[in-house]
């Protein structure tokens, strides 16, 4: 499979073509997904152990580290946990 330029992406596809890439992307969202989901499960408990420890300063930041994520994606998660849209 090659590199397409952004020039490429606007020319005719045929539709095995395009029904490919859909289904490309189809997977690396579903991929993303499942890993936020995962990732926000285990921020949770995580960040039960550090309350329970009294370690509450700057735990997004740590958590961020240690998921490879930016310390923004910890915040977002976290908003979403609170709120009770994750599961």
């Amino acid at each position: 499979m090659s590199t397409l330029t952004p020039l490429e992406w606007t020319a005719y596809a045929d539709d095995e073509t395009v029904a490919r890439r859909a289904a490309g992307r189809a997977h690396y969202n579903s991929v993303r997904r499942a890993r936020a989901v995962e990732r926000r499960r285990q921020l949770w408990c995580e960040r039960r152990k550090l309350r329970a420890v009294g370690e509450v300063w700057g735990w997004q930041k740590r958590m961020a580290r240690v998921f490879g994520v930016s310390p923004a994606t910890i915040c977002h998660d976290w908003r979403l946990i609170r709120l009770g849209k994750v599961w």
